[in-house]
């Protein structure tokens, strides 16, 4: 653990997305930046392209400072670019995921009063529904296959044909539609712009939520959040060593982690990335066996995936040096048989685990010198973390558990368009912080470390006013031989808030004891183990389970699952708790 100099970051991060990258990187001109689609991207030509993208913007008639532009594209060397030449200049980058609908698409586009924004052909689908927003004067549709060798584009010219073509089609006769190489054209050249004013260290950017356990929103975010993101890392990690040189992008880079972590993160240290643009997790392993990269950021269900795919059977993964896992929590069981695979197939490091959200960045992360798999690591330097009694600002002693409260330089400035969120969220405490309630339960020891025992809004109570704690159930469910995954999922009873049962959904390994008599065996289990209230009504086995863009379980999708299974049987009470 290096000495983490305060004034040195401040004024490191005192600065625009692109200045940060550039006024720090170890890259030259003919270093390789971006290996996509079977393509190599130099440093000079990335800058390149920031600076083209940089005179276009400034020059389009009708954006001016502090407008927002809707981006919703999958990772790609273009989306990359868009993004820091949006904050260069002070426009705000609205980032979007792409598997909305059109509908949705349209209502974003309307609610940030966009003038200008870009899509994927992937997602093109009805463009005379989002051309209608009527703020909206040009959409640019942008192909992940435009940087491409000739070889991808052919095969992928002949995907869209056996698919329709359906942008392509959808965009006849929208006058608002152009393509992504008619935008490159409107370069003027010469000098930027002087209408426009620079970005700074406050300058905002737009990020979604997961939306894995409630309704997505969107936050607003600083490169000042983002860039002191990026240097907690010098803090626990050599990030000179010759030995990681290289990442993999599997996050997508309309999620905030995705970007600070599998972006800008690899850029501001000079490190190769392979931009990886499938998110289904379930198809990385042979990618991060091809490519074979030395850091790897994801979720816990990607790296649960990945261990336990028949591909790495056999095969040498020294060539891990940096690995992160975060997004939920993770029992210390599941890490630490991550970690012996790891071991045993010849990885010299252990999974790291980070703390965070959108709203915050990252708070805490395992130390090297300190690791416990059962915590959530030591809140970072300039980070403050209080635990205080649910629903007060009470502040609780040390080692008892409650809602975690932050505050840091990598707060959000709020909830776009949700003042009533950002009330709820942000609040201030008696010393005149503000600080960011999490909706996370856990405690503090006397060393410092930080535990997190699981969700608020996971909690229920129940008709004898019981309180139902669902991770409870999912850890105890982990312990048995075979489980991948599970989810705990509690069903109420129409206009009433009483529990009507607990449905347990599970991912299998091949080959689990537990494929026989599955829902038996775990009932069997939760009998012995867990009290009466928490032991599930119905078990579940899922193929695959639902995750969202980061890799996340999909509590939304399984609440829908559990409640259309509830209906189908017409279940009103299966299970006074």
């Amino acid at each position: 653990m290096k000495e983490f100099n305060e004034e040195k970051v401040l004024q490191d991060i005192d600065c625009n997305l692109y200045d940060f990258i550039t006024s720090h990187t170890p890259y030259k001109d003919t270093d390789e930046v971006f290996s996509y689609a079977g393509i190599s991207y130099d440093y000079k030509r990335f800058r390149d392209l920031v600076s083209k993208l940089i005179r276009i913007l400034t020059s389009v008639p009708y954006l001016k400072t502090g407008d927002k532009v809707v981006i919703a594209l999958v990772n790609c060397p273009e989306a990359i670019a868009l993004v820091y030449a949006c904050n260069y200049v002070s426009l705000t980058p609205v980032m979007v995921d792409v598997r909305f609908s059109p509908m949705e698409y349209q209502r974003i586009i309307a609610e940030a009063d966009a003038k200008l924004a870009f899509l994927a052909d992937i997602c093109s689908r009805d463009l005379k529904l989002i051309c209608s927003a009527p703020c909206l004067k040009d959409l640019y549709i942008v192909s992940p296959i435009q940087s491409a060798n000739f070889l991808k584009r052919f095969f992928w010219g002949i995907a869209c044909l056996i698919m329709g073509f359906n942008y392509l089609f959808s965009s006849i006769g929208q006058s608002k539609v152009s393509f992504w190489k008619k935008f490159l054209s409107k370069d003027p050249g010469g000098e930027v712009s002087q209408g426009f004013t620079k970005g700074d260290a406050g300058t905002p950017i737009i990020f979604a939520t997961s939306g894995s356990t409630g309704q997505r929103k969107f936050v607003i975010q600083t490169p000042r959040a983002l860039n002191l993101n990026i240097c907690y890392n010098e803090y626990y990690f050599d990030m000179n060593d010759p030995e990681i040189r290289t990442e993999i992008t599997f996050l997508p880079i309309f999620a905030c982690a995705g970007f600070a972590s599998s972006i800008h993160f690899p850029l501001f240290y000079g490190k190769k990335i392979y931009i990886h643009q499938i998110y289904d997790f379930r198809k990385i392993d042979k990618a991060m066996l091809m490519f074979r990269p030395n850091i790897i950021i994801g979720s816990v269900g990607m790296w649960e995936h990945f261990l336990h795919s028949e591909h790495i059977n056999g095969t040498d993964l020294s060539f891990l040096r940096l690995c992160v896992f975060s997004g939920e929590k993770c029992e210390p069981e599941r890490i630490e048989n991550m970690n012996r695979i790891l071991s045993e197939h010849g990885c010299k490091t252990k999974l790291m685990q980070a703390y965070g959200m959108t709203e915050l960045t990252v708070v805490a992360m395992h130390s090297p010198e300190f690791y416990d798999p059962a915590s959530a690591g030591k809140p970072f330097p300039m980070v403050d973390v209080r635990i205080v009694k649910e629903g007060t600002h009470e502040e609780l002693p040390q080692g008892e558990a409650g809602e975690i409260c932050v505050h840091s330089l990598g707060m959000m400035k709020g909830y776009w368009l949700n003042d009533e969120a950002t009330t709820k969220m942000m609040q201030v405490h008696s010393n005149g912080k503000s600080y960011i309630h999490t909706g996370d339960i856990g405690y503090i020891d006397d060393k410092g470390c930080l535990y997190i025992n699981g969700r608020i809004k996971n909690m229920h109570v129940s008709i004898s006013g019981t309180k139902i704690f669902t991770p409870a159930i999912d850890e105890e469910i982990l312990k048995m031989d075979g489980v991948i995954r599970c989810a705990s999922v509690v069903c109420k009873v129409p206009q009433r808030n009483d529990i009507s049962g607990i449905l347990l959904f599970v991912e299998l390994e091949k080959g689990s004891p537990l494929n026989k008599h599955t829902d038996k065996k775990i009932k069997a289990h939760c009998y012995d183990n867990l009290p009466m209230f928490l032991r599930p009504d119905k078990v579940i086995v899922l193929s695959k389970f639902p995750l969202t863009s980061t890799g996340k379980t999909d509590y939304q999708e399984l609440q829908r699952q559990a409640d259309s299974y509830m209906l189908r049987h017409k279940a009103t009470v299966i299970n006074v708790k």
